[in-house]
């Protein structure tokens, strides 16, 4: 309150919104049509979350009957002004798009920060929807034309569901330089800042109170605080730095440890090989001695065979010249 709210937040907030409706919406068996959605009904915690609240009037969608919802009641259930069109008609017909266009007019009030009001539009002290989404055009023309302008549609049918606003809302928070659920680090610092001061007011008005001087302590001042949230942040990112680092290093080492393995198999083969040739050539070398004492030994029985047959010759021959000649 007394402070603006930057753009990033109110879209952070609406979609916020947009993933309980879309909770609500998607039940099963039975859907849930909230039927009450205002600003009055959303509430914020201390790190700016949005909850959706006050379940008072809604109802639980059978699937025959998804088209006859305003047949419950008379009455139409939430605020006029966040109501649709078909909700305000006799024998009112009207489902889980009522929702829709109040998340739509939901835009608008957050937005703008002005709260749509016909009635006073006309009398001149106020502006209706079309003024403020004019308005909103000329600030935030991606949302205004991509979004509320579809959800505050006059028929039902040409409404978006809540998925679908979910996930133009996502990518808007995207754009936004944001993340799903995540506020930037210096809002929290600020909070968690005044926190802290507030509770140190406290205990002094507390300490007054009992007649206890407070002891006054020197404030930091905004160069230090600033000082200070960059050194944190350049120490929050170094270690990020060391962790990465140390990641790539182990995955290096296990690298190396796997190609010594496979060096150290490569070698256990290439001796394997080597000693095999070795057990082959020795067996070559045996072989071949063998076969030479095998030759030797033929070669020596031959040269005896030879000589045997030599003498036998010359004994044939001796014997032939000493028999008489026959006349």
């Amino acid at each position: 309150r007394g402070m603006p709210m930057p753009t990033c937040m109110k879209h952070a907030i609406l979609l916020d919104v947009s993933f309980a409706l879309q909770y609500l919406h998607t039940r099963k068996p039975r859907a849930v049509c909230h039927r009450d959605l205002t600003a009055r009904n959303v509430l914020l915690t201390a790190d700016m979350r949005a909850k959706l609240g006050d379940f008072g009037v809604s109802k639980a969608l059978l699937p025959s009957r998804m088209s006859q919802l305003g047949e419950l009641t008379t009455l139409v259930p939430g605020n006029p002004v966040y109501m649709p069109p078909e909700s305000k008609q006799v024998g009112a017909h009207y489902d889980t798009a009522l929702d829709i266009y109040s998340l739509g007019i939901l835009c608008i009030c957050t937005i703008t920060e002005e709260f749509p009001d016909e009635l006073e539009a006309v009398s001149g002290t106020g502006r209706g929807v079309v003024s403020l989404l004019n308005s909103m055009c000329q600030e935030n023309e991606r949302l205004t034309k991509g979004l509320v302008v579809r959800c505050v549609a006059t028929r039902p049918e040409e409404r978006p569901s809540a998925q679908e606003v979910s996930e133009f809302l996502r990518e808007t928070v995207k754009l936004d330089g944001q993340q799903q659920h995540v506020r930037t680090k210096t809002n929290r610092m600020d909070i968690l800042q005044l926190r802290l001061e507030v509770d140190k007011l406290q205990k002094e008005l507390a300490g007054i109170s009992l007649g206890i001087t407070p002891q006054i302590e020197p404030k930091v001042s905004r160069e230090d605080y600033d000082r200070e949230r960059r050194e944190k942040e350049e120490a929050v990112s170094t270690i990020e730095i060391l962790k990465q680092t140390k990641v790539e290093f182990t995955t290096r080492i296990d690298h190396l440890k796997q190609e010594k393995k496979e060096a150290k198999d490569k070698a256990k083969k290439y001796k394997k090989d080597i000693k095999t040739e070795r057990e082959l050539k020795e067996d070559a070398l045996q072989r071949m001695e063998e076969l030479q004492r095998v030759h030797s030994a033929e070669t020596e029985e031959l040269k005896q065979e030879m000589l045997r047959v030599r003498v036998r010759v010359e004994k044939l021959s001796a014997s032939k010249s000493r028999r008489p000649r026959r006349t």
